[in-house]
Formats: C-alpha cells, structure tokens, sequence
C-alpha cells in the first residue's frame, strides 16, 4: 500500500507561497492563477509516495 506523501499529507496540492493560499495578491495571484494552491513537487499531485523499486521499474519502462 503506498504511504500518502509527507509534503502535503495526501492532498496532492500545496498552499501557494505567492499568495499564503489567499488566490489573490493584487487581483488574480499570477503564481497560482488565483487558486490559491498548487500542484505538490514532492508527489506530482497523486497524493502519495512510491516505493524505490516501483519508481526504478517505471524509469526502465520509459527507455524502450
């Protein structure tokens, strides 16, 4: 089973820096778009974190 990921407990997103998760910063924050959040760099958005061996299978995939 995977673990959810530590950075943004599973959510997949992360409070925008720009803004501190307000989505406006003098009109439309233009770091978020006004969301207000963006994706999560640790998981790229799925919320979870993968294993060494499964990231390692799916890079040697991705070659041939």
């Amino acid at each position: 089973m995977p673990e959810p990921c530590w950075y943004c407990k599973g959510t997949g997103t992360v409070e925008c820096d720009y803004c501190q998760g307000i989505g406006f910063s003098d009109g439309s924050c233009p770091a978020c778009s006004g969301e207000g959040r963006h994706t999560c760099p640790e998981c790229n958005g799925s919320g979870v974190i993968r294993d060494e061996y499964e990231e390692d299978d799916e890079d040697f995939d991705d070659e041939f």
